[in-house]
């Protein structure tokens, strides 16, 4: 009887071994399949998603975000097991810069031992950016995404960076395209911001928001950042409250009007050539850059133009354009021209060319708030960057 008793257990025992070996391996081979194939076809439908309207007008890549959706979760459709019900989250997604985070949750196989039923939760996430361009003039180019498992690409034809920027030849025979840098979104609304106790008015913020701008497309964000943590105890969340506590500093050092008034009439309201050019230098510093005083001319609230050609050989030189049109031409701006009709002037940054339309990438963060979408970039024609900037700051590295 005893040794029956054993050889119960025995039995007991080697059918629960069983059980367990098959749900490890239910597990391990669900959680491994199931990643990669989100993963691919994450990747796959972020290219398919990929606007190459909007990125061949502004040079910038940009997802659709409805259309993402929809070749995600046919392409998952396709490829999944029909006997597993998957529960797909996707946790963020964003059109530009191309990002998402997608979550799948599903189930291991069940196995049922002596009344007692045993399964694993499958939980699934990847996070991804698209990181490489498509070439707007060929159409050309391969697509990167980061993730949780390096992936191999193939090698991209002129990759855009601050070493090896591209440079084609277009429909302007006489100047090659420019595109060292992409925009950052800064949202100039009519909203106030509270910097450490500061109210700062973002509707009257253009030059903070334009050098901060520059700041930012030449790689010293977290310089600012930090100098902004460090001088004011403040920690911005997003760019456009990086932008606002800058316009505190530049405040602090000179440079503009108080950020907590309005008062446009003012005759120092606004940051000009001649303060960024010399105060702006301890300002700029700090990130390591300074203002190209040979590659800058004009001032504000003034008549004169004709600086297209002078800001085309400074982005040339590898620096960021901060430019402004004074308010006695800016209510005569036409509509089509990409830029904003003002009564009170504006500054604008310019940080591209684009040779086949011959025109200029233009971020206005009006535009932005105006539209309450992310639409502040724009190709501005040559002749309309030559008729109405009456001042242009040059921007660079030390």
């Amino acid at each position: 009887m005893k040794e029956s008793y054993w050889g119960y257990w025995l039995m007991v025992f080697g059918v629960f071994i069983i059980v367990v070996l098959l749900l490890i391996q239910s597990f391990t081979s669900t959680n491994t399949q199931d990643y990669y194939l989100i993963k691919e076809i994450s990747e796959a439908s972020m290219v398919d998603a990929i606007d190459y309207g909007y990125y061949r007008t502004y040079g910038e890549l940009k997802m659709n975000k409805e259309k993402f959706y929809e070749v995600f979760l046919r392409r998952f459709a396709e490829e999944a097991s029909l006997t597993t019900n998957y529960t797909i989250e996707f946790t963020e997604v964003y059109e530009a810069p191309p990002k998402i985070g997608v979550k799948v949750s599903s189930k291991s196989a069940t196995f049922q031992v002596a009344g007692d039923t045993t399964t694993f939760d499958i939980v699934n996430k990847v996070d991804a950016i698209l990181e490489s361009k498509v070439d707007p003039i060929s159409g050309k180019g391969s697509s990167e995404t980061s993730n949780n498992t390096p992936t191999e690409t193939e090698p991209i034809e002129n990759p855009i960076n601050m070493e090896n920027p591209i440079n084609m030849d277009g429909g302007n025979k006489e100047k090659s395209t420019v595109n060292n840098f992409g925009a950052v979104t800064i949202n100039q609304s009519q909203e106030t911001i509270n910097v450490n106790g500061t109210t700062v008015y973002m509707e009257c913020a253009c030059g903070p928001i334009a050098m901060t701008e520059a700041i930012m497309m030449l790689g010293k964000g977290d310089s600012l950042k930090s100098n902004i943590q460090s001088e004011l105890g403040y920690t911005p969340n997003n760019a456009t409250e990086t932008a606002a506590a800058s316009y505190v500093l530049m405040y602090k050092k000179g440079l503009n009007g108080n950020p907590s008034s309005r008062d446009f009439s003012s005759s120092n309201f606004c940051g000009g050539k001649g303060n960024y050019a010399s105060n702006g230098n301890s300002f700029l510093n700090n990130y390591g850059l300074k203002v190209d005083t040979d590659n800058s001319g004009g001032t504000l609230n003034s008549t004169g133009a004709g600086y297209a050609e002078k800001i085309y050989k400074s982005l040339k030189s590898g620096n960021v354009v901060v430019a402004s049109v004074s308010s006695k031409v800016g209510s005569s701006i036409p509509s089509n021209t990409g830029l904003a009709s003002t009564t009170t002037g504006h500054y604008y940054t310019i940080y591209g060319y684009n040779a086949t339309d011959n025109c200029f990438n233009v971020y206005n963060p009006i535009t932005y708030y105006k539209k309450g979408t992310p639409t502040g970039t724009q190709c501005v024609p040559y002749d309309a960057v030559d008729t109405y900037f009456t001042e242009y700051i040059s921007v660079g590295n030390q």
